[in-house]
C-alpha cells in the first residue's frame, strides 16, 4: 500500500495526477491495481497483480484503459468451499465487463458476461465445491474471451457475448493461452469479493514488534549464561 499513499501524496502537493485510476479508499482488505509498484495488471498469470496485503481480501479497483487489447488479472486466495465476485463502475465509467476465474494452474473454471438482460454487470458465485488456495479472477471488456492453446486458439467458453448467466468451459483445453484482443467498452472498476484474502499476507506491524522483543530477550538470556 505503500505505492498508493506516496501516489497520492504527490497528487495533493503539486496537483499532477500520478495514476491512471482514481484509486479506491486505501484500508483494510482493500487493493487498488498497481499497488506495492506492480504496475497496470496483465492478463496472464505471469504478468497478473499479485495482491499482497494482511488478512481478507474484500475489494479490487482499477482501471480498464484499452477496450481491444485490455483485461486485467489479479492473484487471489480463496478461503473456504465457496467464493463470490461481483463488478461495479466507478466514477463516470462505461466499461461492460466480464469476468473469469481461473485456478492457480491458469485452467478455466467460471466465466459470466452479463448478470441478467437488465445488469450489464458480471459476477462469479460457486456455493461449494472449491479447494482452498491461489486462484485468478480477470475482469475483461465485453467480447474479448480466452483462448486456449488447442486448435491454434479455441474459445474456452465458447462465444459468450450477449449471454447471461454463470458458464463453465466448453473446450476440451481449458488451460489459458491467449486472449481474443476484442471489446467494446474500458473505464474505471470495483470487484467485490468474499470468501477471499490476499495472495502474499504480510505480517502485521504487531507481529514484528514481537519478533523483535523474542530477539532482544534471547540476546539478553545468552548475555546472562556467558
Amino acid at each position: 500500500m505503500r505505492t498508493i499513499v506516496l501516489s497520492l501524496l504527490l497528487t495533493f502537493a503539486v496537483g499532477i495526477p500520478t495514476l491512471t485510476a482514481s484509486p479506491c479508499t486505501a484500508g483494510a482488505g482493500i487493493w487498488n491495481e498497481g499497488d506495492d509498484g506492480q504496475g497496470d495488471a496483465g492478463k496472464t498469470t505471469a504478468t497478473a497483480n499479485i495482491t499482497t496485503g494482511v488478512g481478507s481480501l474484500t475489494t479490487i479497483c482499477g482501471n480498464l484503459t484499452d477496450a481491444t487489447g485490455g483485461a486485467d488479472m489479479y492473484e487471489i486466495t480463496i478461503t473456504g468451499t465457496s467464493f463470490s465476485a461481483i463488478t461495479s463502475l466507478r466514477q463516470t465509467s462505461t466499461l461492460n465487463p466480464a469476468l473469469y476465474l481461473f485456478n492457480s494452474s491458469g485452467v478455466a473454471l467460471y466465466a459470466e458476461n452479463d448478470i441478467s438482460g437488465t445488469n450489464d454487470q458480471a459476477q462469479i458465485n460457486v456455493a461449494s465445491g472449491l479447494t482452498p488456495g491461489e486462484y485468478f479472477i480477470v475482469i475483461a471488456p465485453d467480447n474479448q474471451q480466452p483462448k486456449s492453446a488447442g486448435g491454434g486458439g479455441t474459445l474456452i467458453f465458447g462465444n459468450i457475448t450477449g449471454t447471461t448467466g454463470q458458464m463453465t468451459p466448453v473446450a476440451s483445453d481449458t488451460t489459458l493461452k491467449n486472449w481474443t484482443d476484442a471489446g467494446d467498452s474500458s473505464g474505471e472498476y470495483q470487484i467485490s469479493l468474499t470468501n477471499a484474502a490476499f495472495a502474499s499476507q504480510v505480517p502485521e506491524p504487531a507481529a514484528f514488534g514481537l519478533v523483535g522483543a523474542g530477539l532482544l530477550a534471547l540476546a539478553g538470556f545468552r548475555r546472562r549464561r556467558t
